[in-house]
């Protein structure tokens, strides 16, 4: 990751602050609200994984949680942590903290440690479609961090 970190040293200043009349959404979002979407987790080395989704993930494992319950958990602690964009630009700022705050809850209620967990995961599920959220950049993560648990 440091490697990542050090080949984007700069790309979000470069793409991000630049002004044109045609903004991209990642340019509106880091103007308005700072969010450096997939650029800035780069240059910075991914820290929203190598900090919190890797050790957590790899911690229920270790508890000898389901390796599939143990992703839908460590995607919940990313959609709670990560200021992600995609869902930024689909619901604005409002819907990237109706967003944090309900995979926060889930989390603070046990996270999905069984399969009856998964009806919870559901109905959060369905109040994203109905808000057309969708935490792209959130299993973008997830499945660096999958891939990282596997090397």
């Amino acid at each position: 990751c440091s490697t990542a970190a050090s080949f984007c040293r700069g790309l979000t200043d470069r793409e991000l602050r630049t002004n044109n009349s045609q903004l991209t959404a990642g340019q509106r979002l880091y103007q308005q609200l700072g969010l450096t979407g997939a650029r800035g987790e780069a240059e910075a080395g991914y820290p929203l994984v190598i900090n919190h989704a890797l050790p957590h993930y790899l911690t229920l494992l270790d508890q000898g949680l389901d390796p599939e319950l143990a992703l839908l958990d460590t995607l919940l602690l990313l959609m709670a942590i990560n200021g992600d964009t995609n869902v930024a630009s689909r619901g604005g700022e409002g819907g990237l903290r109706w967003l944090q705050r309900e995979a926060q809850t889930l989390l603070q209620k046990g996270g999905i440690r069984t399969p009856a967990d998964l009806d919870y995961l559901r109905q959060f599920d369905r109040e994203c479609i109905e808000r057309n959220l969708s935490p792209g950049g959130s299993a973008d993560l997830l499945i660096l961090t999958w891939f990282l648990a596997q090397i």
